[in-house]
């Protein structure tokens, strides 16, 4: 079913049948679809639209980000929240999240605690009400 989602997903993208532009591929990465790949998919298209501000942009990079980081795949979710951090330098939860990856990742390699620290201390610094963000200071 997932394969089939996707299929005519690209398929729209390529067609452009249904397609909207990048905003709603962003809305749709924000959103989730419930399948991470296909979630992903549509980060892309935003990122690649060329249609996001500043902002959105940011927030896209976060939140495909996010995908890697559950899919494992930890490069390329500490690239994509680089990307966040450097088009918003404010963007707090970018920093929480490449400092959970920091922290949490599965591959040794990856991990850094001190640097995990520095970038979960700058969140909450950052954050207006950082309840949300103090967890990956614990």
């Amino acid at each position: 079913m997932t394969r089939l989602i996707f299929a005519l997903a690209a398929f729209l993208a390529l067609t452009g049948t249904g397609q909207a532009g990048g905003l709603d591929d962003a809305r749709w990465c924000a959103k989730g679809t419930g399948d991470r790949d296909l979630d992903r998919y549509f980060c892309t298209l935003a990122i690649d639209s060329g249609d996001l501000s500043t902002e959105t942009l940011a927030i896209t990079f976060n939140n495909r980000g996010i995908t890697y980081n559950e899919k494992g795949d930890y490069d390329r979710a500490i690239e994509d929240y680089d990307r966040a951090i450097r088009l918003d330098s404010d963007f707090a939860l970018a920093f929480n999240n490449k400092a959970w990856v920091l922290a949490t990742a599965s591959n040794a390699q990856v991990r850094d605690g001190r640097e995990a620290v520095r970038l979960a201390r700058e969140a909450v610094r950052l954050e207006r009400f950082p309840i949300n963000l103090v967890h990956t200071l614990s």
